[in-house]
Protein backbone atom coordinates (compact mmCIF):
# COMPACT_ATOMS: atom_id res chain seq x y z
CA UNK A 1 0.00 0.00 0.00
CA UNK A 2 2.91 2.06 -0.03
CA UNK A 3 4.70 3.61 -3.38
CA UNK A 4 8.20 5.83 -2.12
CA UNK A 5 6.67 7.73 0.72
CA UNK A 6 3.27 8.05 -0.50
CA UNK A 7 0.17 6.01 0.97
CA UNK A 8 -2.86 5.25 -1.57
CA UNK A 9 -5.70 6.48 0.20
CA UNK A 10 -8.19 5.52 -2.63
CA UNK A 11 -8.47 6.57 -6.34
CA UNK A 12 -10.11 9.96 -5.85
CA UNK A 13 -7.46 11.33 -3.68
CA UNK A 14 -5.06 9.55 -6.74
CA UNK A 15 -6.67 10.93 -9.24
CA UNK A 16 -8.00 14.10 -7.81
CA UNK A 17 -4.51 15.15 -5.28
CA UNK A 18 -7.64 16.38 -3.24
CA UNK A 19 -7.38 13.51 -0.31
CA UNK A 20 -11.37 13.05 0.62
CA UNK A 21 -11.00 13.28 4.05
CA UNK A 22 -8.36 15.93 4.14
CA UNK A 23 -8.48 18.65 6.86
CA UNK A 24 -10.79 16.13 8.94
CA UNK A 25 -8.83 15.60 11.67
CA UNK A 26 -8.12 19.08 12.46
CA UNK A 27 -11.57 20.51 11.95
CA UNK A 28 -13.23 17.13 13.72
CA UNK A 29 -15.81 18.65 16.31
CA UNK A 30 -17.40 15.36 18.17
CA UNK A 31 -21.51 15.54 18.36
CA UNK A 32 -23.17 15.12 21.77
CA UNK A 33 -24.45 11.23 20.13
CA UNK A 34 -20.30 11.02 19.10
CA UNK A 35 -19.39 11.73 22.79
CA UNK A 36 -22.03 9.14 24.48
CA UNK A 37 -20.99 6.71 21.74
CA UNK A 38 -17.52 7.09 23.25
CA UNK A 39 -18.51 6.72 26.33
CA UNK A 40 -20.82 4.15 26.41
CA UNK A 41 -17.90 1.87 24.08
CA UNK A 42 -15.52 2.26 26.93
CA UNK A 43 -18.34 1.02 29.48
CA UNK A 44 -19.21 -1.88 27.28
CA UNK A 45 -15.83 -2.72 27.30
CA UNK A 46 -15.36 -2.37 31.34
CA UNK A 47 -18.91 -4.91 31.77
CA UNK A 48 -17.32 -7.40 29.29
CA UNK A 49 -14.06 -7.40 31.08
CA UNK A 50 -16.05 -7.99 34.59
CA UNK A 51 -18.01 -10.74 32.80
CA UNK A 52 -15.33 -12.77 31.75
CA UNK A 53 -12.57 -11.67 33.92
CA UNK A 54 -9.00 -12.73 33.88
CA UNK A 55 -9.31 -14.91 30.64
CA UNK A 56 -10.54 -12.35 28.44
CA UNK A 57 -8.34 -11.55 26.01
CA UNK A 58 -6.67 -7.68 26.06
CA UNK A 59 -3.43 -8.58 24.27
CA UNK A 60 -4.01 -5.35 21.77
CA UNK A 61 -4.13 -3.56 24.97
CA UNK A 62 -1.52 -2.22 27.64
CA UNK A 63 -1.99 -2.47 30.93
CA UNK A 64 -3.03 1.23 31.23
CA UNK A 65 -5.72 0.86 28.85
CA UNK A 66 -7.03 -2.55 30.45
CA UNK A 67 -6.76 -0.94 33.79
CA UNK A 68 -9.01 1.92 32.55
CA UNK A 69 -11.40 -0.16 30.70
CA UNK A 70 -12.00 -1.80 33.98
CA UNK A 71 -13.03 1.26 36.27
CA UNK A 72 -16.36 0.77 37.32
CA UNK A 73 -18.08 3.84 34.74
CA UNK A 74 -16.24 6.08 32.54
CA UNK A 75 -17.76 9.48 32.67
CA UNK A 76 -14.95 12.29 31.59
CA UNK A 77 -14.65 12.11 28.04
CA UNK A 78 -11.13 14.03 28.07
CA UNK A 79 -10.19 10.59 29.78
CA UNK A 80 -11.80 8.95 27.23
CA UNK A 81 -10.31 10.39 24.08
CA UNK A 82 -7.29 11.10 25.70
CA UNK A 83 -7.21 6.96 26.28
CA UNK A 84 -9.01 6.47 22.70
CA UNK A 85 -6.11 8.17 21.06
CA UNK A 86 -3.04 6.19 23.45
CA UNK A 87 -4.85 2.72 22.38
CA UNK A 88 -4.77 4.04 18.54
CA UNK A 89 -1.24 4.12 18.63
CA UNK A 90 -0.93 0.47 20.05
CA UNK A 91 -3.40 -0.72 17.88
CA UNK A 92 -1.34 0.63 14.99
CA UNK A 93 1.73 -1.11 16.78
CA UNK A 94 -0.21 -4.28 16.65
CA UNK A 95 -0.76 -4.39 13.29
CA UNK A 96 2.65 -3.87 12.31
CA UNK A 97 3.35 -6.97 14.79
CA UNK A 98 0.87 -8.91 13.03
CA UNK A 99 2.17 -7.68 9.82
CA UNK A 100 5.21 -9.09 10.17
CA UNK A 101 3.70 -12.04 12.49
CA UNK A 102 1.80 -13.43 8.67
CA UNK A 103 4.86 -12.52 6.69
CA UNK A 104 4.76 -14.86 3.50
CA UNK A 105 1.39 -15.98 4.35
CA UNK A 106 -1.20 -16.72 1.80
CA UNK A 107 -2.90 -13.42 3.43
CA UNK A 108 -0.19 -11.20 3.73
CA UNK A 109 -1.31 -8.25 1.98
CA UNK A 110 -4.56 -7.80 4.26
CA UNK A 111 -2.74 -8.63 7.22
CA UNK A 112 -0.86 -4.97 6.32
CA UNK A 113 -4.56 -3.43 5.78
CA UNK A 114 -7.06 -5.41 7.75
CA UNK A 115 -8.95 -2.32 8.89
CA UNK A 116 -9.55 -0.72 5.19
CA UNK A 117 -9.84 -4.02 3.28
CA UNK A 118 -11.59 -2.13 0.57
CA UNK A 119 -8.02 -0.29 -0.20
CA UNK A 120 -6.38 -3.69 -1.00
CA UNK A 121 -8.97 -3.82 -4.17
CA UNK A 122 -8.86 -0.20 -5.32
CA UNK A 123 -5.37 0.09 -5.50
CA UNK A 124 -4.78 -2.74 -7.70
CA UNK A 125 -7.40 -1.36 -10.22
CA UNK A 126 -6.05 1.83 -9.94
CA UNK A 127 -2.44 0.52 -10.75
CA UNK A 128 -4.34 -1.71 -14.03
CA UNK A 129 -6.18 1.27 -15.30
CA UNK A 130 -9.69 0.52 -14.27
CA UNK A 131 -10.20 3.84 -13.04
CA UNK A 132 -8.03 5.43 -16.09
CA UNK A 133 -11.05 7.08 -18.07
CA UNK A 134 -13.26 7.65 -14.91
CA UNK A 135 -13.71 11.50 -13.42
CA UNK A 136 -12.57 11.44 -9.79
CA UNK A 137 -16.47 11.79 -8.85
CA UNK A 138 -17.33 8.54 -10.90
CA UNK A 139 -13.77 7.00 -9.20
CA UNK A 140 -14.86 8.00 -5.73
CA UNK A 141 -18.35 6.07 -6.20
CA UNK A 142 -16.58 2.96 -7.10
CA UNK A 143 -14.55 3.13 -3.47
CA UNK A 144 -17.72 4.27 -2.07
CA UNK A 145 -19.10 1.01 -2.86
CA UNK A 146 -15.88 -1.14 -2.40
CA UNK A 147 -15.86 0.52 0.98
CA UNK A 148 -19.53 -0.44 1.51
CA UNK A 149 -18.63 -4.11 0.81
CA UNK A 150 -16.01 -4.70 2.96
CA UNK A 151 -17.00 -2.70 5.98
CA UNK A 152 -18.78 -5.40 8.02
CA UNK A 153 -15.54 -7.12 7.97
CA UNK A 154 -13.26 -3.72 8.32
CA UNK A 155 -15.46 -2.94 11.15
CA UNK A 156 -14.45 -6.41 12.41
CA UNK A 157 -10.94 -5.16 12.98
CA UNK A 158 -12.07 -2.70 15.46
CA UNK A 159 -14.29 -4.70 17.05
CA UNK A 160 -11.15 -7.05 17.88
CA UNK A 161 -8.93 -4.89 19.23
CA UNK A 162 -11.50 -3.47 22.17
CA UNK A 163 -14.43 -2.11 20.09
CA UNK A 164 -12.88 1.64 19.68
CA UNK A 165 -14.80 3.80 17.97
CA UNK A 166 -12.65 5.80 16.53
CA UNK A 167 -9.88 3.50 15.04
CA UNK A 168 -9.27 0.37 13.45
CA UNK A 169 -5.74 -1.83 11.79
CA UNK A 170 -4.78 -0.42 9.12
CA UNK A 171 -4.70 2.67 7.03
CA UNK A 172 -7.94 5.28 8.81
CA UNK A 173 -8.47 7.26 5.17
CA UNK A 174 -11.33 8.02 2.86
CA UNK A 175 -13.44 8.99 5.89
CA UNK A 176 -15.28 11.44 4.12
CA UNK A 177 -17.16 8.69 1.85
CA UNK A 178 -20.92 8.44 2.31
CA UNK A 179 -22.02 5.04 2.21
CA UNK A 180 -25.50 4.08 2.13
CA UNK A 181 -24.87 2.11 5.44
CA UNK A 182 -27.71 3.06 8.22
CA UNK A 183 -26.07 0.89 10.65
CA UNK A 184 -23.09 -0.85 11.36
CA UNK A 185 -22.92 -5.19 12.65
CA UNK A 186 -23.48 -5.48 16.67
CA UNK A 187 -20.42 -8.03 16.90
CA UNK A 188 -20.71 -8.12 20.63
CA UNK A 189 -24.15 -9.95 20.07
CA UNK A 190 -24.19 -11.85 16.59
CA UNK A 191 -23.59 -15.52 16.74
CA UNK A 192 -20.74 -17.51 15.27
CA UNK A 193 -23.17 -18.20 12.77
CA UNK A 194 -24.42 -14.97 12.34
CA UNK A 195 -20.64 -13.76 11.57
CA UNK A 196 -19.89 -16.37 9.05
CA UNK A 197 -23.08 -15.20 7.18
CA UNK A 198 -21.43 -11.91 6.93
CA UNK A 199 -18.48 -13.35 5.86
CA UNK A 200 -19.88 -15.55 2.63
CA UNK A 201 -22.57 -12.44 1.89
CA UNK A 202 -19.12 -9.60 2.14
CA UNK A 203 -17.12 -12.04 -0.25
CA UNK A 204 -20.42 -12.70 -2.68
CA UNK A 205 -20.64 -9.37 -2.60
CA UNK A 206 -17.21 -8.73 -4.01
CA UNK A 207 -17.99 -11.72 -6.46
CA UNK A 208 -20.79 -9.26 -7.73
CA UNK A 209 -18.78 -6.22 -8.39
CA UNK A 210 -16.17 -7.74 -10.23
CA UNK A 211 -18.73 -9.77 -12.57
CA UNK A 212 -20.38 -6.62 -12.93
CA UNK A 213 -18.40 -3.98 -13.60
CA UNK A 214 -14.48 -5.66 -14.41
CA UNK A 215 -14.68 -5.88 -18.30
CA UNK A 216 -11.04 -6.87 -18.86
CA UNK A 217 -11.08 -10.87 -18.38
CA UNK A 218 -7.62 -10.97 -17.08
CA UNK A 219 -8.49 -7.81 -14.49
CA UNK A 220 -11.57 -9.77 -13.11
CA UNK A 221 -9.77 -12.80 -12.63
CA UNK A 222 -7.08 -10.84 -10.49
CA UNK A 223 -9.64 -9.39 -8.69
CA UNK A 224 -10.86 -12.90 -8.07
CA UNK A 225 -7.70 -14.02 -6.59
CA UNK A 226 -7.92 -11.03 -4.54
CA UNK A 227 -11.52 -11.47 -3.26
CA UNK A 228 -10.13 -15.34 -2.43
CA UNK A 229 -7.33 -14.13 0.01
CA UNK A 230 -9.72 -11.37 1.29
CA UNK A 231 -12.10 -15.04 2.38
CA UNK A 232 -9.08 -16.43 3.55
CA UNK A 233 -8.01 -13.64 5.63
CA UNK A 234 -11.48 -12.70 7.29
CA UNK A 235 -12.43 -16.64 8.10
CA UNK A 236 -9.18 -16.73 10.36
CA UNK A 237 -9.94 -13.40 12.01
CA UNK A 238 -13.34 -14.79 12.93
CA UNK A 239 -11.81 -18.20 14.07
CA UNK A 240 -13.44 -18.78 17.31
CA UNK A 241 -15.74 -15.88 17.22
CA UNK A 242 -18.76 -15.97 19.92
CA UNK A 243 -21.14 -13.69 21.01
CA UNK A 244 -21.67 -13.66 25.16
CA UNK A 245 -25.72 -15.05 24.86
CA UNK A 246 -23.98 -17.67 22.79
CA UNK A 247 -21.37 -18.58 24.97
CA UNK A 248 -23.96 -18.97 27.67
CA UNK A 249 -25.81 -21.23 25.09
CA UNK A 250 -23.24 -23.29 25.17
CA UNK A 251 -22.75 -23.85 28.97
CA UNK A 252 -26.16 -24.04 29.78
CA UNK A 253 -26.10 -27.47 27.12
CA UNK A 254 -23.35 -28.59 28.87
CA UNK A 255 -24.79 -28.14 31.92
CA UNK A 256 -28.21 -28.96 31.08
CA UNK A 257 -29.03 -31.36 34.45
CA UNK A 258 -28.31 -29.11 36.47
CA UNK A 259 -30.61 -26.09 34.89
CA UNK A 260 -33.04 -28.32 34.79
CA UNK A 261 -32.72 -29.24 38.41
CA UNK A 262 -32.31 -25.07 39.09
CA UNK A 263 -35.89 -24.27 37.19
CA UNK A 264 -37.96 -26.17 39.85
CA UNK A 265 -36.94 -23.50 42.04
CA UNK A 266 -39.05 -20.65 39.59
CA UNK A 267 -36.76 -18.62 36.83
CA UNK A 268 -38.73 -15.64 35.14
CA UNK A 269 -38.51 -17.91 31.94
CA UNK A 270 -38.14 -21.86 31.84
CA UNK A 271 -38.69 -21.74 28.47
CA UNK A 272 -36.11 -19.57 27.27
CA UNK A 273 -33.63 -21.62 29.38
CA UNK A 274 -34.61 -24.67 27.75
CA UNK A 275 -34.37 -22.92 24.16
CA UNK A 276 -31.07 -21.58 24.75
CA UNK A 277 -29.88 -25.02 26.21
CA UNK A 278 -31.01 -26.98 22.89
CA UNK A 279 -29.45 -24.20 20.88
CA UNK A 280 -26.42 -23.92 22.66
CA UNK A 281 -26.11 -27.65 22.13
CA UNK A 282 -26.02 -27.53 17.94
CA UNK A 283 -23.03 -28.74 16.07
CA UNK A 284 -22.43 -29.15 12.47
CA UNK A 285 -20.49 -31.56 10.55
CA UNK A 286 -18.03 -30.53 7.38
CA UNK A 287 -20.31 -31.75 5.51
CA UNK A 288 -23.29 -29.59 6.82
CA UNK A 289 -21.40 -26.80 6.65
CA UNK A 290 -19.67 -26.97 3.07
CA UNK A 291 -23.42 -28.27 1.85
CA UNK A 292 -24.90 -24.81 3.85
CA UNK A 293 -22.27 -22.41 2.06
CA UNK A 294 -22.85 -23.68 -1.16
CA UNK A 295 -26.67 -23.25 -0.84
CA UNK A 296 -26.15 -19.34 0.26
CA UNK A 297 -23.90 -19.37 -2.62
CA UNK A 298 -26.30 -20.11 -5.07
CA UNK A 299 -28.99 -17.84 -3.14
CA UNK A 300 -27.01 -14.89 -3.44
CA UNK A 301 -26.28 -15.34 -6.99
CA UNK A 302 -29.76 -15.43 -7.79
CA UNK A 303 -29.31 -11.92 -6.33
CA UNK A 304 -26.79 -11.01 -8.39
CA UNK A 305 -28.29 -12.53 -11.99
CA UNK A 306 -31.79 -10.12 -10.49
CA UNK A 307 -33.69 -13.55 -10.76
CA UNK A 308 -36.75 -12.61 -9.11
CA UNK A 309 -38.19 -10.85 -6.19
CA UNK A 310 -35.26 -9.29 -3.84
CA UNK A 311 -37.45 -9.64 -1.21
CA UNK A 312 -38.68 -13.25 -1.80
CA UNK A 313 -34.90 -14.77 -2.26
CA UNK A 314 -33.46 -12.96 0.61
CA UNK A 315 -36.75 -14.61 2.78
CA UNK A 316 -35.32 -17.50 1.61
CA UNK A 317 -31.89 -17.06 2.28
CA UNK A 318 -33.09 -15.94 6.00
CA UNK A 319 -34.83 -18.97 5.92
CA UNK A 320 -31.68 -21.23 4.79
CA UNK A 321 -29.43 -19.28 7.89
CA UNK A 322 -32.47 -20.14 10.26
CA UNK A 323 -32.24 -23.77 9.57
CA UNK A 324 -28.49 -24.11 9.78
CA UNK A 325 -28.15 -22.19 12.89
CA UNK A 326 -31.07 -23.90 14.72
CA UNK A 327 -29.76 -27.23 14.26
CA UNK A 328 -32.80 -27.55 11.32
CA UNK A 329 -35.36 -27.62 14.53
CA UNK A 330 -38.48 -27.20 13.51
CA UNK A 331 -39.37 -25.18 16.88
CA UNK A 332 -40.77 -21.75 15.83
CA UNK A 333 -39.24 -20.62 19.36
CA UNK A 334 -35.86 -22.45 18.33
CA UNK A 335 -35.76 -20.87 14.98
CA UNK A 336 -36.78 -17.36 16.44
CA UNK A 337 -33.87 -17.27 19.18
CA UNK A 338 -31.48 -18.83 16.57
CA UNK A 339 -32.68 -16.44 14.52
CA UNK A 340 -32.08 -13.39 17.41
CA UNK A 341 -29.18 -14.84 18.52
CA UNK A 342 -27.57 -13.26 14.79
CA UNK A 343 -28.04 -9.92 16.15
CA UNK A 344 -28.70 -7.28 13.16
CA UNK A 345 -25.73 -9.06 10.86
CA UNK A 346 -28.73 -10.84 8.63
CA UNK A 347 -30.38 -6.81 8.61
CA UNK A 348 -27.03 -5.26 7.79
CA UNK A 349 -26.47 -7.64 4.83
CA UNK A 350 -29.52 -7.14 3.63
CA UNK A 351 -28.90 -3.19 3.49
CA UNK A 352 -25.89 -3.51 1.40
CA UNK A 353 -27.34 -5.81 -1.00
CA UNK A 354 -30.51 -4.17 -1.98
CA UNK A 355 -27.90 -1.06 -2.16
CA UNK A 356 -25.64 -3.26 -4.84
CA UNK A 357 -28.48 -4.09 -6.68
CA UNK A 358 -30.43 -1.13 -6.46
CA UNK A 359 -33.51 -3.13 -5.37
CA UNK A 360 -36.52 -0.85 -5.04
CA UNK A 361 -34.41 2.03 -6.68
CA UNK A 362 -34.23 2.95 -10.37
CA UNK A 363 -30.58 1.14 -11.00
CA UNK A 364 -27.62 -0.11 -9.26
CA UNK A 365 -25.53 2.62 -6.98
CA UNK A 366 -23.06 2.85 -10.06
CA UNK A 367 -25.64 2.93 -12.56
CA UNK A 368 -22.81 0.63 -14.79
CA UNK A 369 -21.00 3.48 -15.15
CA UNK A 370 -17.65 1.05 -14.39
Amino acid sequence: MIHGCNIYMGAYDAKSGKPAGAGLQKDYRLTEAQKKELCDAMNAAAAEYRLFGEDYDYASISEEGRGFTVSDQILDLGEVIDMNARLSEEALEKNRELQSEHAGEVDEIFWGNTGSQWLIFSEHLYKNGFFDQMSAQDAHEVDRLLQSITAAMDDYSRFQQGGMVSYHAGIEGYSAIKTNRTQTVDYFNTSSEGMQFVLESCTEALNYFGETYIKDDSLREEFQKLTDLFHTHNARKIDGHRSMNEIMDIFRSRYAANIEAAIHFGPADPEGFRNSTELGGVAHTETEKKNYLSQLSLMFSRLKDGDGDFDRIWRKIEDRFTDYASGESRSQSIRSLALDRAGNSLQVMRDLWADLTGAGTQGSPLDKKA
